[in-house]
């Protein structure tokens, strides 16, 4: 009798840490997925704010592409962007959509066109999503339309 107890005892104790051990890994794997994500984030936008915009390219896929369809449809108007000075951003929101691998984003755009010196602002709506295989977040969207906001500023 004793040894039966003995040894559901320790089954039980053997289930219980199995499974803490379990939970311990998602929670280790979802702490690298968010830390990935603030990473990605922070060097997008130092991207766009300094002008790289061949480097915050980069981030961006959309989610239903495979890595060598990730190339746009067309080219972002490197003229016109080269002449884009981004003064101030800010991360408004981010919040997940109810998937684990979403994230709704909204970030303010202060910039100016070295031809025309005032300064507009935009909002950004994007949406990230996480590639497990490749542990990466990807932006499912464009570049900020900057040109569109300065021509819909003109009208």
């Amino acid at each position: 009798m004793k040894r039966l107890t003995l040894i559901l005892a320790l089954t039980a104790l053997l289930l219980a840490f199995g499974g803490g051990c379990s939970r311990m890994k998602d929670a280790i794997q979802d702490d690298k997925r968010s830390m990935r994500y603030d990473e990605t984030i922070k060097a997008y936008m130092s991207a766009v704010r300094w002008g790289y915009y061949d480097v915050a390219e980069g981030f961006i896929r959309h989610r239903d592409e495979k890595l060598e369809d990730s190339k746009p449809a067309s080219l972002p108007d490197y003229d016109f962007l080269d002449r884009v000075r981004v003064s101030q951003y800010l991360l408004r929101s981010q919040r997940p959509t109810g998937d684990p691998d979403e994230m709704e984003v909204v970030v303010s755009w202060s910039f100016y066109h070295t031809d025309y010196g005032t300064v507009s602002t935009i909002i950004d709506q994007q949406l990230w999503w996480y590639q497990e295989d490749e542990n990466s977040w990807y932006l499912d969207g464009a570049l900020p339309d900057f040109k569109g906001a300065l021509l819909s500023k003109a009208d």
